[in-house]
């Protein structure tokens, strides 16, 4: 496993500033040098980014047919790209699914009414939802928007729903949740966790990929990947196991 990984191609989905033209400015040229970008003509806001991430499914659709996957990533996620290699090889290329880590039994985060509230509610808050974006109690069991899977397949499906789906601001809930649904859609997951990694590499051994809060563990999670499996020449790629539990019934 010791060997390049070239079949990655990176394509970053930046969001036209229209109150910032040097900004503008430094994309375009990168664009223009490096051809990885791909721009989206809308503000830059995170109750925007269900469109961004539908952008994403209607470029991959027309551009991107002949890939077996699309992995969507933050740019705060580590990815350990030697275990997400040995994780895609065993995955069903053929059945439309989504792969992530799944949220459960979340509950919407609430404006506080007359001062009392059992939730840390601030109307700047942007999570907040009122009941009447979002009447339920809970949220639909969904795929976390940190870094997560496509299945080919299932863009085209998911498209379709999004076109009958009412928009909702939260992209990982709408994309990976209510479109998801609406598609009858199977998913599966694989963690993405925010421990810092141990002596023993055990997060390096085990996980596709974990949250960094900052630039210094992303460089030390490379550096620790790369200790890990260079140390471990004999590493064969069907050695590693994960869990994986069913996502969407």
């Amino acid at each position: 496993m010791g060997g390049s990984f070239n079949w990655i191609d990176s394509i970053r989905f930046p969001n036209r500033l229209n109150k910032s033209f040097e900004n503008s400015n430094k994309i375009n040229n990168e664009s223009f040098i490096y051809e990885d970008l791909i721009q989206v003509d809308m503000l830059d806001t995170y109750m925007n980014l269900t469109l961004k991430s539908v952008a994403l499914l209607h470029w991959s659709f027309h551009f991107c047919s002949g890939a077996r996957f699309i992995l969507k990533c933050d740019d705060d996620i580590y990815i350990n790209v030697r275990n997400l290699h040995v994780v895609i090889q065993q995955l069903d290329s053929k059945t439309p699914r989504v792969y992530g880590t799944a949220v459960t039994h979340l509950k919407p985060l609430r404006p506080a009414l007359n001062n009392k509230s059992n939730q840390p509610a601030d109307d700047s808050d942007k999570w907040i939802v009122n009941q009447e974006m979002w009447p339920w109690s809970t949220y639909p069991t969904y795929v976390s928007g940190g870094c997560y899977l496509i299945n080919s397949r299932a863009i085209g499906p998911l498209l379709a729903a999004a076109q009958t789906t009412p928009y909702f601001p939260f992209e990982d809930l709408y994309v990976n949740g209510l479109c998801a649904r609406k598609a009858k859609m199977l998913g599966s997951i694989f963690d993405v966790v925010d421990d810092l990694l141990d002596e023993e590499f055990w997060l390096v051994a085990n996980y596709v990929t974990w949250l960094t809060i900052c630039a210094e563990e992303m460089a030390a999670s490379h550096l620790a990947t790369e200790l890990y499996f260079n140390k471990h020449q004999s590493y064969h790629k069907w050695s590693v196991i994960f869990n994986w539990t069913a996502m969407i019934e």
